[in-house]
This record gives C-alpha cells, sequence and structure tokens, in this order.
C-alpha cells in the first residue's frame, strides 16, 4: 500500500511491482469519482482499498448509509476485490462492512491495544479473535 501515490504517478510503480510478484494496493476514497475507481482498479489489477472516510485513521465510521452507497459505488465501478479501513473496530463494524465489501481493515484499535498492554501479543490475538466473532 502507498497511500499518498497519486494514479497519474502510479502506473511505473505497479508495473514494478507486478514484475516482482508484488500486488500494488492503490487507495479509493468517497470522493473518488467512478471513472477513477474504474482506473484505479484496473491499474492496481488485484485489490484496492477503499478509505471509509475523509478524514484521518482512527475516525469512527458516521453515516452508515453514505458509506453503503460509497462501498456499492466501489463495488459497480470495481474490477477487483476491495477492502475497507479507516473507522473499524469493533465487531459489529466488521459484520457491517463485509456486507458491502471483501474485507475490513482494523489498524488503529490494534495499535491502541499495543500501545496500552502489559502483554501485547495475547492482547491483539483475543482482539481479532472477537473482531471475527470468536471467543
Amino acid at each position: 500500500i502507498l497511500p499518498d501515490l497519486p494514479l497519474d504517478e502510479a502506473e511505473e510503480f505497479c508495473l514494478l511491482s507486478k514484475s516482482m510478484k508484488i500486488a500494488p494496493i492503490l487507495l479509493v476514497a468517497p470522493n473518488t469519482s467512478n471513472d477513477r475507481i474504474k482506473k484505479i482498479s484496473k491499474l492496481s489489477g488485484t485489490l484496492i482499498y477503499a478509505v471509509s472516510i475523509l478524514g484521518i485513521t482512527g475516525s469512527k465510521l458516521e453515516n452508515k448509509k453514505n458509506l453503503q452507497n460509497y462501498l456499492d459505488r466501489v463495488r459497480n465501478f470495481s474490477h477487483t476485490p476491495f477492502i475497507v479501513g479507516f473507522g473499524i473496530s469493533t465487531r459489529d463494524d466488521v459484520t457491517w462492512v463485509n456486507k458491502f465489501s471483501d474485507g475490513a481493515v482494523v489498524g488503529s484499535a490494534i495499535i491502541k491495544i499495543l500501545e496500552k498492554s502489559n502483554n501485547p501479543i495475547h492482547e491483539t490475538k483475543q482482539f481479532i479473535k472477537q473482531l471475527r466473532g470468536l471467543k
């Protein structure tokens, strides 16, 4: 994932990555046009990362109707599977996002556990089990 790579400058990176058998993962956001979603997914070729919100990682998912409309657009205009990240921190978030995408990315919530824990490996494993609906 190279988050700040503009689409107009991504072709060389993607070709080089693919030649080394590395799947480039490009990002789309709620303000990405349908045409641009098509171009990004074709260039990436294997997977795209749909940023769920306009803002910073760790923010909460707020307007799920708008998010659903956006994810439906990504599904309709992407030629590849896509995962969703930003603002996903609970089992309910993961379950909801997975209805409209091919997967959920949980980052900031795990980092918070790592920062606060005396036993980060154990607590992170437990948290991931919770996200997956396991005990």
